[in-house]
């Protein structure tokens, strides 16, 4: 499955487990599953309260570096369906760039006053 996602950062890892001392790496990336920004108001599918948009976190493999290229920026994304501790999730397989995004603060005039 491709999605466009706006991806905030990266950074790579590796660390030994303590047990099996084997070496887990890769690099932790997070983004927003979005490619539209727009205000937001109540999204939350459960009845409770939620404002805006949620920022995700996945791991992707060391061998995708060369493909980031900016951040903050869009990238198409190619996830797919895996079982992880008994728990069907979706994991980031692979990355392209699309562009480049800017992000800004606009206060309107009179924002905040009641």
């Amino acid at each position: 499955m491709k999605a466009q996602f706006l991806m905030l950062s990266a950074q790579e890892f590796s660390m030994e487990d303590e047990k099996t001392k084997k070496v887990n790496e890769g690099i932790s990336v997070q983004y927003i599953p979005t490619d539209n920004l727009d205000p937001t108001g109540n999204e939350s599918t459960n009845g409770g309260f939620a404002v805006g948009k949620k920022v995700a976190k996945s791991v992707i493999s060391k061998d995708k570096r060369y493909k980031i290229v900016n951040m903050p920026g869009m990238y198409e994304v190619t996830l797919e369906m895996a079982t992880v501790s008994n728990k069907v999730v979706m994991q980031m397989k692979d990355l392209d760039y699309k562009g480049p995004v800017e992000l800004k603060v606009i206060i309107p005039p009179g924002a905040g006053k009641n």
